[in-house]
């Protein structure tokens, strides 16, 4: 990722809120019904970023970049 350090809580937070989607779905493809705390969590990190609508639908879309990229089906040679 290209990391900014410039604000040190908001890009890590933010770098976070994309990991806890990207966690979230892929429990939700495959079927883990662990007792999983995603919402709790993603919602602790909203309010660190103080509910920002703009960081939260640009976490849902970035997260859309590793969840395509694994779920690639392998190539068979």
């Amino acid at each position: 990722m290209n990391r900014d350090f410039s604000s040190l809580s908001g890009s890590y937070t933010f770098e976070e809120l994309i990991a806890e989607l990207c966690s979230a779905l892929f429990t939700s493809v495959f079927v883990i019904s662990e007792n999983l705390q995603h919402n709790e969590y993603i919602c602790l990190l909203l309010h660190i970023l103080n509910y920002n609508s703009i960081a939260f639908f640009k976490a849902g879309w970035l997260k859309e970049k590793p969840v395509d990229y694994l779920s690639i089906e392998p190539t068979k040679e």
